[in-house]
């Protein structure tokens, strides 16, 4: 989500790991290749050996060459939705959500201070709520594999 203010921008990646509700979220001060291929080295460490596919829009920090390469070396499986396409990406829905919910009518001091606003509001969201949010438990979900029964949620595995 790109967020600006007086000349200053900032950008916030995410990525969501839908069974869990988990989020994992980082500021950084453009939208780049490398900034994008930093946040991609955050994700590594987070999972370790566990197989991580990430589901992309097409803006260049995400197509470029040089973070297509760096991906395959960390072994994170980049997926690219259609072009025009935001409303099949579940994060795009929490931006929406954030922006009503935190950014709009309001007026922060610095772009930093509403970065950190954001992104304490996404870390306090439960993480049903999140799941519900981006739509993984709607019988509707666009990807099978990923969808999520509200058993899940009421009767967790033991």
């Amino acid at each position: 989500m790109l967020l600006s203010g007086r000349n200053q921008k900032s950008v916030l990646f995410a990525a969501f790991e839908p069974q869990s509700g988990h989020i994992i979220t980082s500021a950084m001060s453009r939208q780049t290749s490398n900034s994008f291929c930093a946040f991609l080295s955050i994700l590594r460490k987070r999972y370790r050996r566990r197989k991580i596919v990430l589901i992309l829009d097409s803006d260049s920090s995400h197509t470029a060459a040089s973070t297509r390469r760096f991906a395959e070396q960390q072994l994170i499986e980049l997926t690219f939705l259609p072009y025009r396409s935001p409303h099949l990406n579940p994060v795009e829905h929490l931006w929406k959500y954030l922006k009503t919910a935190v950014c709009a009518n309001h007026q922060f001091p610095t772009i930093m201070s509403e970065m950190r606003e954001v992104d304490r509001f996404i870390k306090e969201l439960p993480p049903r709520a999140l799941q519900t949010l981006l739509g993984v438990t709607s019988p509707n979900f666009w990807i099978p594999e990923l969808r999520m029964s509200l058993s899940n949620f009421l009767c967790p595995p033991t």
